[in-house]
């Protein structure tokens, strides 16, 4: 298992994994709801439009693919080519508007989830970008690197406007509160640090023992709940 996204009403929640498959289950039963299949190489990660409508999915075959959740619909209804290089991650803006890319390359690439053009692009990393996600205002975007750092992006300007300490290993996983409020940032070294968004001050650390936390996301609607790529629930 690679990486797991709530959906937006906290209802379902999906894995995906380098099998090239993900799967959808019901989260109060636990039982798998359906097995997609329909990338060409391994899924790194997915997320979830804030409809609910919409999953994206994004692949070491260089692309975002975007599934219709809620018809069952085991075709992707849209492809978008990303470029010559692994996606590592993907997130939808608040609005659904939009969908951005992090790369193997080092970069952040903001598409039209309507249209798959190319709308931006984030250029600043040194090393393959491993996680994305956007500020819930819309105003932000934090990412983590393989070089083990985490960037806060002012999404209008495209530019850095902070670089966050760094962690002892890379970073596996970045998320906010629903609120905004709170950002956290899991590292290959078991660890989990929590920063307030706005002040950019980490308030939080927590070592997760015999754990590798390749994923986290937290619950839309229950403060201060997570789930981890270990499929421990905290």
């Amino acid at each position: 298992m690679v990486t797991l996204q709530f959906s937006p009403d906290g209802a379902q929640l999906v894995s995906a994994s380098w099998d090239e498959t993900f799967r959808l289950w019901d989260v109060d039963a636990g039982r798998l709801i359906q097995t997609y299949q329909g990338h060409d190489r391994r899924i790194n990660s997915c997320a979830f439009s804030h409809d609910g409508m919409i999953l994206a999915t994004a692949s070491w075959d260089c692309t975002i693919k975007l599934w219709n959740i809620k018809t069952g619909d085991k075709e992707p209804s849209r492809k978008i080519i990303t470029g010559t290089r692994p996606v590592k991650d993907c997130a939808f803006s608040p609005d659904d508007k939009k969908i951005i890319a992090a790369t193997w390359e080092g970069k952040l690439k903001e598409f039209n989830t309507e249209t798959g053009e190319l709308i931006s692009t984030f250029s600043g990393h040194s090393k393959s970008v491993q996680r994305v996600a956007y500020e819930p205002s819309g105003n932000h975007l934090v990412s983590g690197r393989f070089d083990n750092k985490v960037i806060l992006w002012d999404a209008h300007s495209s530019k850095p406007i902070a670089d966050l300490a760094t962690q002892n290993q890379m970073i596996t996983s970045v998320a906010y509160t629903a609120d905004g409020a709170q950002l956290l940032a899991t590292s290959a070294d078991a660890t989990a640090r929590v920063w307030q968004a706005n002040l950019g001050r980490q308030s939080k650390l927590v070592t997760i023992k015999d754990c590798f936390m390749n994923c986290c996301s937290y619950h839309p609607t229950i403060p201060d709940r997570l789930v981890g790529g270990s499929s421990v629930v905290w």
